[in-house]
């Protein structure tokens, strides 16, 4: 079983190769989502309800635990419905930057349940 420190790098790593790639397949994608969702970076919350806009890349390092979150989230759940928002939040750096962010915040663990009752 791999410890939270591998996961993190693994899924930077795969953040940083995917920025400088060529369109990846939707099987590269599902993979790449599975290693979010192994840091529980995906959390359930209204994220369509959640009116606060995308930061820019160079933004991300100034955000909470909680909003970094929340924006990672909301952009794996919005590619099902707007396809190629993931892949513009990887290709500009923003989901790198949240990732980092949230790894800062966290210590390098795997990410607790940041809002259990958030609508």
């Amino acid at each position: 079983m791999k410890d939270s420190a591998q996961k993190w790098e693994e899924l930077i790593e795969e953040l940083l190769v995917l920025a400088t790639a060529s369109r990846p397949s939707e099987l590269e994608f599902v993979g790449f989502t599975q290693k979010l969702g192994a840091l529980n970076l995906v959390q359930p919350f209204n994220w369509r309800a959640w009116g606060e806009p995308f930061p820019e890349p160079e933004q991300a390092q100034l955000l909470d635990l909680e909003t970094a979150v929340k924006h990672i989230t909301r952009i794996c759940r919005a590619d099902r419905f707007m396809e190629g928002t993931l892949w513009a939040t990887v290709c500009s750096g923003l989901l790198l930057g949240l990732c980092l962010v949230v790894r800062e915040h966290t210590r390098g663990e795997i990410v607790r349940n940041v809002f259990e009752n958030t609508n």
